[in-house]
């Protein structure tokens, strides 16, 4: 989740805010007011306006306690974005422990419970001072908000963080990081269709547009968990492997400003599945598959040029040929990516989406 304002730091943590935030604020402050006592008064939408706000505040502080922990083992903190659906933190680098894992994740639900507790106790405390009996609804709301995030939180699916406490429990039984993650996040694709599945009943129902929120939530675990359950099939099936075993090999030096029906003469015999092409004044124009050029219909290629489809080279990492797979894959950026692979000074292939997907789906991925 990227950021669309950057608010600054706190604890020397970058923190952002997505324009999503603005939203829910609006969404939440307005279904606030309505329910406190005496309905939406000025008042109340006030007091709900400020009670949305510290909310976040509070979700922002669920966030610091996983970064905190995390800088504590050597983890480094790109920042927090607070968005729609609460708050992200971005992590770079491995957890060193199973240990770890299971303290980075808890941190969060904990620090979550203990400001519902607070927020408890502050609405007791307001309820006994005899205040205003919108200040004390705002105050429970808080207290019972709070409690939901934490509970909900520890729901044992990736990529929520009970599912990295699950993760960090079956690395810890089963000796091996990956398959406990893979686990956790398989975990997380059911528990993302339930939501759907709930949120979709709900509206039909009844329960209008608010009972869409379970399916926006799901929808939002089960992306993520999808994309988890991948790379981490990935890292399984990778293991031992170079960049060598998985790239297509390519073959150089061929002209790029040539038709597909000509250039499909020539290249007739070689024997590899895609091609580094050449511009006009002799730099490299990039990278084209023989399935790229074979999908051009036939009607077309006498006057479809083979540059026009290549993959330019400055979007592709350069990698040597020697290089770990899932190390190399992780420099591939960019909504065509893929890695151009040396070997003494000289391209002889690329490792393409496709590549991995292959790797990914042998048997060694299983769970």
């Amino acid at each position: 989740m990227r950021e669309s304002l950057r608010l600054g730091r706190v604890l020397g943590i970058p923190v952002g805010i997505s324009w999503t935030l603005l939203l829910v604020v609006g969404l939440l402050t307005y279904d606030l007011a309505v329910g406190l006592p005496g309905g939406a008064t000025a008042a109340a939408i006030a007091v709900a306006g400020g009670a949305a706000l510290i909310f976040f505040a509070s979700v922002l502080l669920h966030e610091l306690a996983h970064s905190v922990v995390a800088r504590h083992y050597g983890l480094r903190i790109d920042g927090i974005t607070l968005w729609l659906l609460g708050g992200v933190s971005r992590l770079d680098g491995e957890v060193p422990s199973a240990k770890a894992e299971f303290t980075i994740a808890i941190a969060g639900p904990a620090t979550s419970a203990v400001l519902g507790l607070g927020f408890g106790g502050l609405t007791l405390a307001a309820s006994g001072l005899g205040l205003p009996a919108v200040v004390t609804g705002a105050l429970g709301w808080l207290a019972v908000i709070n409690g939901v995030v934490a509970v909900f939180n520890l729901a044992p699916a990736a990529p929520l963080d009970g599912g990295r406490v699950l993760g960090a429990a079956l690395w810890a039984f089963r000796h091996d990081r990956d398959r406990g993650r893979l686990s956790a996040a398989l975990t997380g694709r059911v528990f993302g269709w339930l939501l759907v599945g709930f949120g979709v009943v709900s509206f039909l129902t009844g329960a209008g547009l608010l009972g869409l929120w379970p399916a926006l939530l799901g929808w939002f675990v089960l992306s993520l968990a999808d994309a988890e359950a991948r790379f981490y099939r990935l890292r399984i099936a990778a293991r031992g492997k170079t960049v060598r075993d998985v790239m297509t090999p390519v073959t150089a030096g061929l002209p790029g400003w040539l038709t597909v029906d000509g250039f499909l003469a020539q290249v007739d015999g070689l024997g590899t599945p895609a091609f580094l092409i050449d511009r006009w004044d002799g730099g490299p124009g990039g990278i084209v598959s023989l399935d790229t050029l074979r999908a051009v219909p036939p009607d077309a290629r006498s006057h479809t040029r083979v540059l026009d489809l290549a993959v330019p080279t400055d979007f592709l990492a350069s990698v040597a040929v020697s290089e770990d797979l899932v190390t190399a894959w992780a420099r591939a950026t960019g909504p065509r990516p893929g890695l151009l692979v040396h070997e003494d000074g000289r391209v002889v292939g690329i490792v393409r989406p496709e590549d991995l997907r292959r790797v990914a789906a042998t048997p060694a991925a299983a769970v």
